[in-house]
């Protein structure tokens, strides 16, 4: 017969210490996981700010371009308007065409 008692001790102190660095170990993974997820939500909310910022800025370009192309029919009736004043002014007070203005 062979006395086995430290073996048993020794194996039992092995398995509390597996026990303990699993449990160290499902632990880290959880919190990486958690991280992980964390990290995702933080992309997605950026990456919907970008898209918002990527919208603001082809509103305002349309803006900038239709205040470009408002500003210039308003010079093309600025002509007209004025063409059609000095034309009144050549006309006789009783000309028909003057009657319609």
């Amino acid at each position: 017969m062979k006395d086995i008692t430290h073996r048993k001790e020794v194996e039992q102190e092995l398995e509390k210490h597996r026990k303990y660095l699993e449990s160290l170990v499902e632990e880290r993974t959880r919190k990486v996981y958690e991280a992980n997820i964390q990290l995702k939500h933080e992309i997605e909310g950026r990456h919907r700010v970008e898209e918002e910022l990527l919208k603001s800025k082809k509103l305002e370009s349309l803006g900038v371009l239709a205040g470009g192309i408002a500003h210039d029919f308003n010079n093309l009736l600025s002509v007209i308007v004025g063409r059609i004043s000095l034309a009144q002014l050549k006309l006789y007070p009783n000309d028909e065409a003057n009657r319609r203005s």
